[in-house]
């Protein structure tokens, strides 16, 4: 259980009956357990000390990692020792350096070393990158980085062994999170001062960079979606976005009957927080409106969510200001019906502190909605078909999870992927952002998309606030790496793809990836993941019986038996 102190309110009481708890206590005095699962992580025999050991299957053979400690330099940066290796290289684009198989998702800054998390008890870094995207790693040897060719042949392994530059972590937390690319996660990796740092590792601490042009880093928090609003909360603020099609009818400003309901839910979330000033902002799409205009209407909704707020008893002592914005703030381009829909909106938010803690949230008695495509009980895998054609032109692979690991300030689910045909890496991509304004972002090539589902509400791998590659304000999510250093996958070859999500209090989970593509549904869903302390989890991922697709006359995957075309077409 979590220590008293700051926490992250994930939802309020229409969210707060889910079991997400969305908490973040203080930096200091975290209770830690006692040991970490072994399955995930576990001190490596031979290595620098204080390193822990990571292991998982990559392609045809495994990917290994040996990580920490985390120094802590006399300028108040940071550096990770890292060695990392691949046991059978296949992949042509990972043979200059193990950093190509450990990039980023965020395209098309796909740079060695630069797809991992570094994770204190309340922010998520990445690591530094100058100018040109770059991480400025160096070797632990003090070597030339660009000197790392690879001049064997397909099936030899190659290792490196670097220190990834990171930036002030702030008060020394005695030990960090580190979530790998492909690899793994390790808990627990401790942090020196580079004073205690073995001599043959001085020449290379003495040659990292002593800033960077890009320090990506912030406070995590929990992104949970309900049906007719989003919900962004930390413990700082709360920002809600109201759907008008939910609370409106078309050119009106009175609230409809059975929106009340979640206006109440709406209350009670606020009210959780510490008095302010609370913000409510219209916001319409580009269609005019006929009668008074797009302004004055965005501004009468506002004014309407106001007046029902301000009659609520829980929130005396909260100050309340309303504004419209018409037409001129789209959340998304009024490109089709879909994309308006979005801009219809009203936006309410308060910038004050959560007040009280919720230790534990019930499970949401709302109806689950019906799975896009393919479901499995875990620990069965469950069989995605990859191909963007439907299932004119099938491709398979199968997921499955490990248990879900509770840590005091996230939950850890490790995803196997294992391909039944070849598939492209770039087609394992779902699209995971929610949020409109992010949805022309370019992730191509990245594992998005699962996200833990409750009842009817949505909640999506940790979110930290970060700079993208066009000096755009986005939210990034703590999930794996970058599968575009591997452009296929062939028949049973794996990734191994490890994702943090808020911290949940219930027995089990499930995971959920939905996506509608040219108004096809892709997706697949895992039900009853369990959820294990640190320490107790198995760590087993695999299921003892899968879905066998089975193979047509010309090699190429048919569905399996009892599915249908529109149920595979993802």
């Amino acid at each position: 259980m979590v220590k008293p102190g700051l926490r992250m309110l994930v939802a309020a009481a229409f969210v707060a009956t889910l079991a997400l708890t969305g908490c973040v206590p203080n930096g200091k005095d975290t209770p830690k357990p006692a040991k970490p699962d072994a399955s995930v992580s576990k001190k490596a025999p031979q290595s620098l000390p204080g390193a822990i050991d990571l292991k998982a299957d990559f392609e045809a053979g495994s990917m290994w990692a040996q990580v920490g400690p985390l120094y802590r330099l006399d300028n108040g940066n940071s550096a990770l020792a890292l060695t990392a290796g691949i046991d059978d290289v296949n992949s042509a684009m990972v043979k200059t350096s193990v950093g190509t198989a450990l990039t980023t998702p965020d395209y098309p800054a796909q740079r060695e070393y630069s797809g991992m998390y570094l994770l204190t008890d309340t922010e998520v870094f990445e690591p530094w990158r100058d100018d040109q995207e770059h991480v400025p790693y160096v070797k632990q040897d003090g070597t030339d980085t660009k000197n790392s060719s690879f001049s064997g042949k397909d099936g030899d392994p190659i290792s490196e062994s670097v220190l990834v530059p990171f930036g002030d972590i702030g008060d020394d937390p005695g030990t960090v999170g580190v979530d790998l690319g492909l690899i793994g996660f390790a808990y627990d990796v401790p942090v020196q001062d580079a004073a205690k740092a073995p001599k043959s590792l001085q020449k290379a601490l003495d040659s990292l960079p002593d800033k960077a042009a890009k320090d990506n880093h912030g406070e995590y928090s929990a992104f949970t979606i309900v049906p007719g609003m989003d919900v962004a909360s930390s413990s700082k603020s709360l920002d809600v976005t109201l759907a008008a099609d939910v609370f409106f009818d078309s050119g009106k400003w009175d609230i409809k009957p059975e929106a009340q309901a979640t206006l109440d839910d709406l209350a009670k979330t606020l009210a959780t927080h510490e008095p302010g000033e609370v913000t409510i902002v219209g916001h319409t799409d580009n269609v005019p409106e006929p009668t008074i205009g797009n302004q004055a209407l965005s501004e009468n909704r506002a004014n309407a969510v106001k007046a029902v707020l301000e009659g609520k008893s829980e929130l005396s002592g909260f100050t309340f200001k309303a504004s419209g914005k018409g037409e001129t703030q789209p959340a998304v381009p009024n490109s089709d019906d879909a994309s308006r829909a979005k801009n219809r909106r009203v936006q309410v938010s308060i910038n004050t502190p959560v007040k009280k803690e919720i230790l534990e949230l019930q499970a949401t008695s709302a109806q689950m909605p019906a799975p896009y495509a393919q479901e499995s009980d875990w620990p069965k895998a469950v069989l995605y078909n990859v191909s963007r054609s439907g299932a004119s032109n099938p491709r398979y692979v199968q997921i499955s999870t490990s248990e879900a690991v509770a840590y005091p300030n996230y939950t850890l689910v490790t995803f196997t992927v294992e391909a039944v045909d070849q598939v492209d890496s770039m087609s394992l991509n779902l699209g995971g952002f929610h949020r409109p304004e992010e949805t022309t972002t370019n992730i191509s090539s990245v594992f998005y998309g699962p996200d833990i589902l409750l009842g009817s509400a949505r909640t999506v791998p940790l979110e930290y606030p970060r700079i993208g590659v066009n000096g755009k304000n986005i939210h990034g999510v703590v999930t794996g790496g970058s599968l575009g250093a591997i452009p296929l996958l062939k028949p049973g070859e794996k990734w191994t793809v490890p994702v943090l999500y808020p911290p949940v209090n219930t027995k089990t989970i499930t995971i959920d990836a939905s996506k509608e593509y040219n108004h096809v549904k892709y997706g697949y869903r895992i039900n009853d993941v369990p959820v294990k302390q640190p320490g107790e989890a198995s760590g087993s991922s695999q299921g003892s019986s899968k879905p066998t697709p089975q193979k047509n006359q010309s090699g190429q995957t048919k569905q399996p038996s009892g599915t249908s075309a529109e149920s595979q077409a993802a």
